[in-house]
């Protein structure tokens, strides 16, 4: 079965960002790589452009809905603009790719009521926060948390889901509830306590992983 051409082309939209987030981490280490808005951009490029327009294209089959596709579109299309040095507009189509995915996490909530799913929901709602952040220009520290909790929050949800065919411990629920909200917590606290915020998230990364 050959894949349909839209999402083969968000597909090389997102390996496009991989390759220009790349680049510009490179770039802000030290390496000569003249890639200015890419640089600039880094954080965005691999969260949103390459990582979100995957998760969100993802979900967007997953649902089987053309409204769905919102949402990697406006990923992909806010990193491409971000390159072009559009950033006011590539970050209002970053935080509007969120806003779609929470919608699709709503309508699959609706459908299937899992704990994945939900805390897939919770994902885009940090992506959201964290997209506004940069879009209002703050901290770096401030915008990081959020992203952070989006990209683990996602890979957790995901493994989660996977291991529903499993026995699982009674307290395990509880632990990986109070783990997501610890992650949350750290991120929110980073916003305004950079060093406090960066030690709690590590915390909380830690434990998630756990």
């Amino acid at each position: 079965m050959t894949m349909p051409v839209g999402r083969v082309g968000l597909l090389a939209v997102g390996a496009a960002c991989l390759l220009a987030g790349v680049l510009g981490g490179l770039a802000r280490l030290g390496v000569a790589i003249a890639f200015p808005a890419a640089a600039a951009n880094h954080g965005a490029l691999m969260t949103g452009g390459f990582l979100g327009t995957v998760v969100c294209l993802e979900r967007a089959i997953a649902l089987g809905r053309p409204f769905g596709y919102g949402a990697p579109l406006a990923a992909g299309a806010g990193a491409l603009l971000l390159l072009a040095g559009a950033r006011v507009a590539g970050l209002s189509l970053e935080l509007a790719a969120p806003v779609f995915l929470l919608a699709v996490s709503i309508e699959l909530l609706r459908r299937q009521p899992q704990t994945h799913i939900a805390i897939l929901l919770v994902a885009s709602v940090a992506w959201a926060v964290g997209n506004a952040a940069n879009l209002a220009g703050m901290a770096p520290n401030a915008v990081a948390g959020w992203w952070f909790a989006f990209l683990v929050l996602t890979i957790a949800a995901e493994r989660l889901e996977l291991t529903r065919l499993m026995k699982r411990a009674p307290i395990a629920a509880p632990l990986f509830l109070a783990a997501v909200a610890l992650l949350l917590a750290a991120a929110l606290l980073a916003t305004w306590r950079p060093v406090a915020g960066g030690i709690s998230l590590a915390a909380g990364l830690v434990v998630v992983g756990a």
